[in-house]
């Protein structure tokens, strides 16, 4: 007889409104994962309705928390400020109060793919999806709170949850180097996968470069930039690129460059949505991965899905796909050797067919469906 696992998944803090690659992961996971009994999903009360848009079917049921009241966010503003461990803890339990004893006693696993574990202190067994600390190993993009309040939820996190998940073996090293080599018995890495609704039926190549990024430091969206810039001054080639992602207060250093370089073929279109963004996959020539931190690249999965030759920055989550795909790299901080990477990739059709056709033999490897098998492998281990 099959084992029945009575699973609770934490999307209190999933805003359908973002459109970065928590949210991707988070849908594409579980659409394909299948259990043999329904996957109960926790929101908030206000949430419920647009959470049932996304997640729905018979394969789910819901239950609700009340949204955060003025307590439980002065607490928690107040365990930022002081570096609180406890004044923390004591705004989950506020928060958690009228669901903690049905968690306990209703479920058998409770799963956060949202990066954070809560509810704390759970009798059941916990398994939290942690995607990266990029605070630690670029402090620079946050401000001295940011780092705080981060620090406070990943350190809670990786010890109370009973397993942790993360996409790439740079994560795994990542986490036992700024934390501690004893926890590596509680991480296991599990791949993230790519959408069976990125389809391409058109063979030919487009004629622009495709970046879909949010406007984040990180992405290194001014060494690509700066690339096509090299290009166009230095080997003449005017190459158009087309930007997506919606922008920040510190994306200011980009959207400057943009105006400042009007005789470069930039266009940034902000944030789009699903049906654009596949269309803008088809219609490109090559998709740009450049991120300077990643735990892996959602992106790179979905332009090889789409049909699409890459170029990626030399990150070690990268590297890891290369074991499986066929990759243009170039030195993730350097727009001399991206530049010249592009000018001489960029016209050698054959090569980046031949790049295409292998790629799409082992793309499937990657589908959220024989991804999500791997997730329930971990569930059941779990509670064995």
């Amino acid at each position: 007889m099959k084992k029945k696992i009575r699973l609770l998944v934490n999307l209190v803090d999933f805003d359908i409104n973002y459109q970065g690659g928590i949210n991707t992961f988070t849908t594409g996971l579980l659409s394909e994962l299948k259990l043999n009994q329904k996957i109960t999903i926790l929101t908030t009360t206000t949430r419920l309705n647009s959470i049932k848009k996304i997640f729905n079917g018979k394969k789910f049921k819901y239950i609700t928390v009340s949204d955060k009241n003025i307590y439980t966010k002065f607490l928690r503003f107040l365990s930022i400020i002081l570096n609180s461990t406890l004044i923390y803890k004591i705004s989950v339990k506020l928060e958690y109060s009228e669901s903690f004893d049905l968690i306990n006693t209703g479920y058998d696993l409770l799963y956060c793919p949202l990066t954070n574990l809560r509810p704390l202190d759970l009798k059941i067994k916990t398994i939290t999806s942690i995607h990266d600390i990029q605070h630690y190993n670029l402090p620079q993009n946050f401000s001295f709170f940011e780092k705080r309040y981060r620090n406070l939820l990943h350190t809670t996190t990786i010890n109370y949850s009973s397993k942790i998940q993360v996409s790439s073996k740079f994560i795994y090293n990542n986490i036992t180097k700024y934390f501690s080599k004893k926890i590596s018995k509680k991480l296991f890495v599990i791949s993230e996968g790519v959408s069976q609704n990125f389809v391409n039926k058109k063979k030919k190549l487009g004629n622009y470069l495709f970046f879909p990024a949010q406007l984040w430091p990180h992405k290194n969206h001014l060494t690509i930039l700066r690339a096509i810039k090299i290009l166009n001054d230095k080997y003449k080639k005017k190459i158009k690129i087309i930007l997506v992602g919606q922008k920040y207060n510190k994306s200011l250093p980009i959207l400057n460059f943009i105006n400042h370089n009007k005789e470069l073929d930039i266009e940034y279109l902000g944030k789009v949505s699903l049906k654009k963004l596949q269309k803008l996959y088809i219609n490109c020539k090559i998709v740009i991965c450049p991120a300077l931190y990643e735990s892996s690249s959602l992106t790179l999965l979905e332009a090889i899905k789409m049909s699409k030759p890459v170029i990626a920055s030399n990150t070690p989550p990268n590297i890891e796909l290369n074991n499986y795909f066929k990759i243009n790299f170039f030195k993730r901080n350097d727009p001399f050797l991206c530049a010249k990477l592009i000018n001489q990739v960029w016209d050698d059709n054959i090569l980046l067919s031949k790049q295409i056709t292998f790629n799409k033999k082992r793309i499937g490897l990657f589908n959220w469906k024989e991804i999500s098998k791997k997730y329930k492998i971990e569930f059941l281990k779990i509670l064995s």
